[in-house]
């Protein structure tokens, strides 16, 4: 999944996350994908936030 700008953000700001050369993806399994899908569609930001503290980033991918 694409990283939401405002995510990449609070990456950037609250998890020391560098700034993408490319796309900022998040690998998900297919049992997440329903659920962090229906959290960026949200209107929540405690819960991006929550999902976001949550992650590791070093799973995080650049693409370019």
């Amino acid at each position: 999944m694409q990283v939401p700008a405002e995510w990449l953000s609070y990456l950037q700001r609250e998890r020391g996350v560098s700034d993408p050369v490319g796309t900022l993806q998040m690998p998900l399994c297919t049992d997440c994908y329903g659920d962090v899908e229906g959290i960026r569609d949200g209107d929540d930001p405690e819960e991006w936030e929550a999902l976001l503290d949550e992650i590791d980033v070093d799973q995080l991918v650049d693409e370019r």
